[in-house]
């Protein structure tokens, strides 16, 4: 009995501090609803209040980095507004997001739009980053799980999301496990990993996911110091297509060349 009470303190210590970001997230993020704690579903299943969140405590202070900490800088102490604003431009979807008479706006190429009538990227981005930047714990125990956050972004935006995901991780904020099919985020790591002096393996590790039967099988994909894949044998599946096309074309090109 002492052990399974054990066990079950365990695992309601651990969902009070994990938050979960679906890859469905919803387009229209409004702001009217009263925002409540709630885990693991803290922005909502479908990240719907994040709005509500930002009405509430968006002028709030809090610690969290800045793009600029990819190149030394320490966490800066800024309200949820400007860490997003920084973030957003930083990934190529918004120029900033602010509060003007009660109701929130997001700056898009100089057209300022309400909240929740703002372009897709935005709207699935933003409790991407909102979920990240949230702590509700003095200990650096917490977990998000973040399901496919890549959505609807071109691929510089995916890269640039990368980026945060670095920020968030190296500093130490959040415990962060992203499910991805994205290789622009993965390459994006890569070159971190090669620019970063203070690149933490421990704290950064790709894993490929790949079926066995009924079962999901892990392998470690590790980086080495130049950027390039440290593995003995490359899992099916584990190049993307446009790898598998251009190996191709290479290899076409090259037979092409021989004739």
């Amino acid at each position: 009995n002492s052990f399974n009470k054990d066990f079950i303190s365990s695992i309601q210590s651990t969902l009070s501090s994990t938050v979960f970001v679906g890859p469905l997230r919803e387009r229209y993020l409004k702001d009217e609803e009263v925002f409540s704690f709630s885990y693991p579903f803290l922005l909502g299943k479908m990240g719907e209040l994040s709005g509500s969140f930002l009405g509430t405590y968006g002028e709030n202070v809090i610690e969290f980095p800045t793009p600029d900490f990819l190149i030394g800088e320490n966490s800066k102490k800024q309200t949820y507004f400007e860490h997003l604003s920084d973030w957003l431009n930083h990934i190529g979807v918004a120029d900033n997001i602010f509060t003007d008479d009660g109701y929130i706006f997001v700056s898009q190429n100089n057209n300022k739009l309400k909240l929740e009538n703002v372009g897709v990227g935005v709207s699935q981005v933003l409790p991407v980053l909102l979920s990240c930047m949230i702590k509700t714990h003095t200990e650096n125990n917490e977990i998000i799980l973040l399901e496919q956050p890549e959505l609807h972004l071109h691929p510089g935006a995916q890269a640039n999301l990368a980026d945060f995901f670095i920020a968030t991780s190296l500093s130490g904020n959040k415990n962060l496990f992203i499910e991805t099919h994205s290789e622009h985020v993965v390459n994006r790591i890569k070159t971190k990993k090669v620019e970063i002096d203070n690149f933490d393996n421990d704290k950064i590790k790709i894993y490929f996911a790949s079926k066995d039967g009924d079962e999901t099988a892990l392998k470690s994909i590790k980086i080495g110091t130049s950027g390039e894949y440290v593995v003995d044998d490359y899992p099916d599946g584990f190049f993307d297509q446009a790898q598998k096309e251009a190996y191709s074309l290479r290899k076409k090109i090259t037979k092409k060349d021989k004739k």
